[in-house]
């Protein structure tokens, strides 16, 4: 949610300086889900929480439509489609 949150509003101020370029991407990759993992969890619990946060903060940011850049999450042995798909959010 954070880092969303934090490309919105670096585009926000990016669009009212004009000098800056726009974050149209953010690739996220999939963060402490091996290693440093809880060991009672899986590479697809932490991706479905990711996809939890990513639409959380897409939802609060929600007034900055315009800002808000496409999410593409990295390849990781298919755990991001698969926690997309029991999110059951649409994607483009």
């Amino acid at each position: 949610t954070n880092a969303l949150l934090a490309a919105v509003e670096y585009n926000e101020l990016a669009g009212a300086s004009g000098a800056l370029p726009k974050i149209d991407v953010l690739q996220w990759c999939l963060v402490s889900g091996g290693l440093y993992r809880h060991p009672d969890t899986t590479k697809l619990d932490v991706a479905e929480a990711t996809v939890r946060g990513m639409v959380a903060g897409a939802r609060t940011a929600s007034a900055f439509a315009g800002y808000l850049p496409t999410v593409r999450f990295a390849y990781d042995g298919g755990v991001f489609q698969a926690a997309v798909e029991n999110s059951g959010v649409a994607t483009a």
